[in-house]
């Protein structure tokens, strides 16, 4: 199950060499003497995802600076953040609501991009995945099994 979310987390970009890499740190997570202060053994697997995925995972604690890294994961650029729309700086909701609209959009060949939030539950940071729209129903039945907190962040409500 771990192997399968890397994977689709990655948008199957990872060779399997280098999922099974990442499978084996997220399994031994709990165990793991650097992580002895995360008591929780999901919280434990999910931050070593997010630690050994990086290249995949945007995070940050301000939503213009998250826009901005979400920028960079495309050769294609998303438009600039919108500084000028008032329900997005009134809300993050606005702004999630906004950028489903465009990852939808993106893509199309595949179905789309669909942006999804990983919590370890250890801090206040936003930490998002880029995904295969057609790939989030099942990350969200494999987070639910493996009891680690992945939600969409559409805009329109948190941990659906």
């Amino acid at each position: 199950m771990i192997e399968e979310l890397i994977g689709l987390l990655s948008c199957n970009d990872l060779n399997p060499a280098e999922v099974a890499a990442i499978a084996e740190l997220v399994k031994k997570a709990p165990e793991d003497p650097e992580l002895h202060w995360i008591e929780d053994p999901a919280q434990a697997m999910t931050h070593a995802i997010l630690n050994n995925m990086t290249d995949y995972i945007a995070e940050s604690d301000k939503i213009d600076e998250l826009h901005e890294q979400l920028e960079e994961m495309f050769t294609d650029p998303l438009p600039a953040f919108p500084y000028d729309d008032e329900a997005v700086q009134e809300s993050s909701f606005a702004y999630f609501k906004w950028l489903d609209e465009i990852l939808a959009q993106r893509g199309s060949d595949i179905g789309g991009y669909e942006l999804l939030s990983i919590d370890d539950g250890v801090d206040d940071y936003i930490r998002v995945a880029v995904v295969n729209r057609k790939d989030t129903a099942r990350i969200l039945e494999l987070a639910l099994l493996l009891e680690f907190r992945i939600s969409r962040e559409n805009g329109t409500s948190s941990w659906q």
